[in-house]
């Protein structure tokens, strides 16, 4: 029928990063692939959904040490609440009634969930490792969503990159500063292909770069980065991968869908660039931002954001996104605010949160992996309704749209 809307089915990868020797998840999602059926849509999720299985350990970021001296939860970290949402006990029952041994429990260490899956998934069938991984419910890496066939604009973004270190450089793992939308795909792709050649000119641009924590535009987050060519001038670091100037991206190029009546200025909604998303140092955020969808008015634009944000406080803990965690243990008022807190919100009897020595915000993160799977959705807003009242997910600007020609 002639006016009917028409849906496209688009597979979107959940925003997965490598992280500090293993994977972690942020807010958001990435646009991978649209297609016209669901059926074509629901084959590319699932085929790389075996692919990032295939290779990534999900409990890689409990290893018992990963050389981060300013990651406090080093050799701490054997909770599985990370990669499921089951508890410790239910997931080894579970695996237990399916013929899997779990990893021992060790004396006052607990289990060594990281070493027993590189040890024991070699001798498991296919049949085990489905379902070993069907109880990992928070490790879900692609999705395919059903949505209104729609315009898009293409936004250009400048990497950031961090020329402080003495001897090569460092970006953000995901977003940068916006410098351009465009209406198709190749006039964005030549504009940041043209910006790209002019930084290359530079002669300042000698630095050579290190990609370890960013996925390649070109690349899906669990694929190996591409080999650097060799840089004499750093052959001193082995544990990195350097790269020339021409040999990484200074500008991406991202789709961003748009919502109905779009004209030529519009307001853009950026998903803010988390640089920890799973705790470690304090400074969490970073100035990037990744764009979203762009939309005629501020006033939807600012609903649809309203509406994200509840989803995303109701998922992921105050602790790891918010900047007052860096001072709320500085006094016995903070603590007992905190306590108060606990009890507001019904939680199960636990070892309330105590302030460390030296990282004053970094003892509630370390609080929320230990007991964190035991809070349900409504409890995590309120956590948030309490220490962060602001808006942390989302930002909204105002562009304009480069014609075609």
């Amino acid at each position: 029928m002639t006016g009917d809307p028409v849906s496209v089915f688009v597979v979107e990868r959940q925003n997965w990063q490598r992280v500090l020797g293993g994977y972690g998840r942020r807010p958001g999602s990435v646009r991978v692939a649209t297609f016209q059926d669901a059926g074509s849509a629901n084959r590319l999720a699932l085929w790389h959904e075996s692919q990032a299985r295939a290779v990534i350990n999900p409990f890689a970021r409990m290893a018992s040490g990963n050389g981060h001296d300013e990651t406090p939860f080093a050799g701490r970290l054997r909770n599985p609440w990370n990669a499921t949402r089951l508890s410790e006990e239910a997931l080894v029952e579970a695996l237990t009634s399916h013929g899997i041994r779990p990893p021992t429990l060790g004396t006052g260490s607990g289990r060594a969930w990281d070493v027993w899956w590189v040890e024991s998934r070699p001798n498991w069938s296919l049949e085990q490792r489905t379902t070993v991984w069907n109880h990992l419910t928070k490790m879900r890496f692609y999705a395919v969503t059903e949505e209104p066939e729609t315009p898009c604009v293409y936004a250009v973004l400048q990497l950031r990159w961090d020329y402080s270190r003495p001897s090569w450089g460092t970006t953000d793992m995901e977003g940068g500063t916006l410098v351009a939308v465009h209406r198709t795909r190749g006039r964005a792709e030549a504009d940041a292909l043209c910006r790209t050649q002019e930084l290359v000119a530079c002669p300042w641009q000698v630095t050579p770069f290190e990609m370890n924590e960013r996925t390649f535009p070109d690349r899906e987050f669990y694929a190996q980065p591409p080999l650097p060519s060799a840089h004499p001038q750093v052959a001193i670091y082995t544990d990195e991968n350097y790269y020339h100037v021409g040999e990484v991206p200074l500008f991406e190029v991202h789709e961003v869908p748009c919502e109905p009546n779009v004209g030529d200025k519009a307001c853009l909604v950026s998903r803010t660039a988390f640089t920890q998303p799973l705790g470690g140092r304090p400074d969490l955020v970073a100035d990037g931002t990744f764009p979203v969808r762009l939309f005629p008015d501020e006033e939807s634009a600012r609903a649809w954001c309203a509406m994200r944000e509840v989803e995303h406080r109701r998922e992921f803990p105050v602790a790891w996104y918010s900047r007052c965690f860096e001072d709320m243990w500085g006094d016995d008022t903070a603590r007992s605010d905190v306590n108060a807190l606990l009890e507001l919100c019904d939680l199960p009897p636990l070892p309330p949160p105590n302030p460390a020595a030296d990282f004053l915000s970094i003892d509630f993160r370390y609080w929320w992996y230990e007991h964190g799977h035991r809070v349900t959705p409504d409890q995590c807003q309120l956590f948030w309704d309490h220490f962060h009242r602001d808006e942390c997910f989302f930002s909204r600007q105002w562009v304009t749209i480069r014609a075609t020609q």
